[in-house]
């Protein structure tokens, strides 16, 4: 029944245009419409049915911390990178695998501490308008599952977390990671070409300056799929979500693309695109402990689309606090073909 309607949800795709979004520094959003469409193969109803088939994936929608303390940046971007999916009665994170059954019980009793009821009450309602003030639903995983490796960092005591509306809820000591169920229209909607989904990512207004709130909250970046991931030619790295830089060359898209390593390390990159193929890329992010201190890579893109690359050794000074060393500048223009130029 299920692939009877793909013919009829292929057909509103088709006859829909889209909004690119237009985002600046300030996160200010105005439209800029324009027309996207979707690639019309008669061949591709068989795989659109067994991909929706397979693991019900799960966006990232936010990372809340439960105290005041001040946030511990590795452990932020370890969260920010999560991968989880679902199939059945399995679930996924980070591609481990454990059986969980959904269950219901009394908010107050489910919760046991005030302070934990309250936040995840106000934060469920005043965010995402979901109840769950008297009754609450949730993932309950076997003994032997919520003892074994991700999943007793994530779940909370007794091998449970929140789940309702479509909403999850993972706990990882202070902080809370909350991630929402894609929509089955949102599974089809991603079968377009390379060069379409581009066009489907939000634009980003420049000039834009390093910022450590930026890197780490990627805030209106796109997760990208994993058959475009491979576009990008980056190797050994996962989780990645990209936003596009207005520009004002048709031919070639520029995307910021963020991904990290399995040890939680994220990186930014700068690609010029064309047709769904990379011209040219650049690292203009990164943060690599060494033994002398952490190894930084930071940027600022102009309004003329010029890119400065900073460089540096942070150590810790004896008195307290950090101080930069060994600094080296590198600029970039982008020129027509897409290529990036050193200046």
């Amino acid at each position: 029944m299920i692939k009877n309607i793909f013919p009829i949800l292929l057909f509103i795709l088709l006859s829909c245009k889209k909004n690119d979004v237009v985002i600046d520094e300030n996160n200010s959003i105005e439209k800029n419409i324009t027309s996207n469409t979707i690639t019309n193969d008669s061949n591709n109803s068989d795989e659109l049915g067994s991909k929706i088939d397979q693991k019900t994936k799960f966006d990232l929608i936010t990372v809340k911390q439960i105290s005041n303390n001040a946030p511990v940046d590795s452990i932020l971007k370890k969260l920010n990178q999560m991968k989880v999916e679902m199939l059945e009665n399995k679930i996924f994170i980070n591609n481990h695998e454990a059986k969980f059954d959904i269950e219901k019980d009394k908010s107050n009793a489910f919760f046991g501490k005030k302070y934990l009821y309250n936040f995840y009450v106000n934060l469920l309602s005043n965010d995402y308008k979901v109840d769950i003030k008297n009754e609450v639903s949730y993932l309950q995983l076997s003994y032997e599952d919520s003892n074994k490796y991700p999943f007793k960092d994530y779940f909370m005591e007794g091998g449970v977390c929140v789940y309702k509306n479509d909403y999850l809820l993972l706990e990882y000591s202070d902080y809370i990671i909350v991630f929402k169920k894609k929509s089955t229209s949102e599974i089809v909607s991603k079968k377009t070409s390379d060069d379409n989904f581009f066009n489907t990512l939000n634009v980003l207004n420049v000039p834009l300056v390093y910022s450590y709130g930026f890197i780490t909250e990627l805030k209106n970046f796109k997760p990208v799929p994993n058959n475009f991931t491979s576009v990008f030619k980056i190797e050994n790295y996962d989780g990645f979500k990209a936003i596009k830089l207005k520009n004002t060359n048709v031919s070639i898209d520029l995307v910021l693309v963020s991904c990290s390593s399995e040890e939680g390390q994220s990186i930014l990159k700068l690609c010029s695109i064309s047709n769904g193929k990379l011209i040219d890329s650049l690292l203009i992010f990164n943060s690599e402990e060494s033994e002398n201190g952490v190894i930084s890579t930071t940027y600022e893109i102009s309004k003329e689309y010029k890119v400065k690359i900073k460089k540096c050794l942070i150590v810790d000074k004896k008195g307290g606090g950090v101080t930069e060393k060994d600094i080296t500048y590198m600029s970039f223009e982008i020129e027509n073909s897409g290529k990036f130029k050193r200046l």
